[in-house]
């Protein structure tokens, strides 16, 4: 029995593996000094590939990813430049595909809406829906569990998001597409 321990701070991450922690003994976190830029100022979310262990961060600008466990990181999606994706959210399906959004809010780019990798996060397919309104706020993306090709991208319209027409939710069917 494996436990996969996560520490997350502003400036280190580490993926630390333990066989059996039992109650009565204290988890051990390992602290790295790690290669960060400025853009993990906000971190929305961390995930850990099933088959790489690869390490991916959706924070403000973009979504990055570490192959050595949080101590160098690689910008893999989202502008190298402002305006910059203030909004962003990652996930990983059973079978490896990783899905990733990139919120537009006001920012006129078009490195925005929801994105499919299917070899590691090293190239991406825009996936997003036609209907998905121009000036996305903010996404975040969800898996079933049960089925790896089911994907869920629910998005809030605008700054307020107080009525239901403020959101929009989409499922995506990865197995037909």
């Amino acid at each position: 029995l494996t436990n996969i321990i996560f520490h997350i701070s502003v400036m280190m991450i580490r993926v630390t593996q333990n066989m059996a922690i039992s109650k009565h003994k204290t988890p051990i976190y390992s602290l790295i000094r790690s290669k960060i830029s400025n853009s993990f100022d906000y971190i929305w979310n961390i995930v850990i590939h099933p088959q790489t262990s690869a390490v991916f961060a959706a924070t403000y600008g973009g979504i990055f990813r570490s192959t050595d466990g949080g101590t160098t990181w690689r910008s893999v999606l989202g502008r190298g430049q402002p305006p910059f994706s203030t909004s962003t959210d990652v996930a990983i399906a059973s079978d490896g595909s990783v899905y990733a959004t990139l919120s537009r809010n006001g920012g006129n780019f078009p490195e925005y809406g929801i994105h499919r990798s299917t070899d590691g996060g090293n190239q991406w397919s825009n996936i997003t829906p036609a209907a998905l309104v121009a000036d996305p706020y903010r996404m975040v993306v969800g898996i079933a569990p049960s089925d790896p090709n089911t994907v869920y991208l629910l998005v809030q319209a605008n700054g307020k998001g107080e009525t239901a027409q403020d959101h929009q939710f989409f499922r995506y069917n990865a197995g037909t597409n």
